[in-house]
């Protein structure tokens, strides 16, 4: 949902007309790139945790005196902070395109939500980059283990098409998790180290891949 900053936070649009209006994207949309500030408080692991987040942009002033503000908000906070100035890389090289060469996961509802029951359970959480391994074979399956072990913890995941070369891959799962929520429910990998695109009717959602010496250190600074 875009809005401008005045506007009330009131679901749905007046009959009158207003500031508040919704979209509903199905292939390609303008967008405003706003490069929101590093800030502790938006860090939070749980911080969007079910909840929707809506973000409104405004900007004001031309040349030297342009300002923007982007405000985000949930039903359980409101975050204001100013653009940063400068500008942003090209979005296209961000988002990697996906082409014959690389190995599609299909995942049929049953295999997402088995990955959303098992994922918390697995061992590995330390708080940190909380990473999961998957495995991608003949077929999928999900381990976990903890900084003291030496075996994963391996849990099959059927009902799930595989096309391309076998990869390996270590992630974080609540990146994976959130993922999933949002209803991914397919995703190609170029290389186990490279960006992991999702994809859902038009969307895209990026993780990129833990390396597996960060995992180490990780699991050794937090014992």
């Amino acid at each position: 949902m875009f809005k401008r900053l005045d506007a009330p936070h009131t679901p749905g649009k007046p009959n009158s007309g207003g500031p508040q209006l919704k979209f509903k994207f199905c292939a390609m949309l303008s967008a405003v790139v706003a490069k929101i500030p590093n800030s502790k408080f938006l860090g939070g692991s749980d911080l969007l945790d079910g909840d929707p987040c809506f973000m409104s942009v405004q900007s004001s002033g031309r040349g030297r005196n342009a300002r923007t503000h982007i405000r985000l908000e949930t039903p359980r906070w409101i975050f204001i902070t100013r653009d940063i100035d400068g500008a942003y890389p090209d979005w296209k090289h961000v988002v990697p395109a996906v082409n014959a060469n690389w190995t599609i996961v299909k995942l049929n509802p049953p295999a997402a939500s088995r990955l959303l029951q098992v994922i918390p359970k697995l061992p590995g959480i330390d708080g940190s980059l909380d990473p999961v391994q998957l495995r991608i074979e003949r077929c999928l399956s999900i381990e976990g283990r903890n900084r003291d072990e030496k075996d994963w913890t391996k849990v099959a995941v059927p009902d799930v098409t595989i096309t391309g070369k076998p990869h390996t891959l270590l992630l974080n799962r609540n990146y994976l998790g959130q993922a999933l929520k949002f209803g991914f429910d397919e995703f190609a990998i170029e290389a186990d180290c490279s960006p992991v695109v999702f994809t859902k009717a038009g969307r895209k959602f990026v993780i990129m891949p833990i390396r597996p010496d960060s995992a180490a250190t990780s699991r050794l600074n937090s014992g």
